[in-house]
């Protein structure tokens, strides 16, 4: 199994519907690639306040490296990425097996 963690830190003046329809897109991510197997998201609540300015964190679990491969170049991401690009400041994202 493989983990893909993403965060997201949005623009200042990006609209909380714009981020509520950046969130359904991800989540439908499971449904139309094979190979990933789950998703987890949420903002950010730790009391540490060391975040960076990212919000927002998606941590996806993957059969494995082969299906991170084939998601990253699946048409349905890169219409995902056309989609949340313009909305971003930054983007972090950092994946490990498990």
């Amino acid at each position: 199994m493989l983990k893909h963690i993403v965060l997201f830190k949005f623009k200042a003046d990006v609209e909380p519907t714009a981020i509520d329809q950046v969130n359904q897109a991800f989540g439908r991510l499971t449904e139309d690639i094979p190979g990933v197997l789950d998703i987890c998201m949420g903002t950010d609540n730790s009391p540490e306040k060391i975040a960076r300015g990212y919000t927002h964190g998606y941590i996806l679990t993957m059969e494995d490296a082969n299906a991170r491969d084939r998601y990253l170049n699946d048409p349905v991401h890169k219409a995902f990425q056309r989609l949340v690009d313009p909305l971003l400041e930054e983007v972090l994202v950092f994946d490990f097996d498990c």
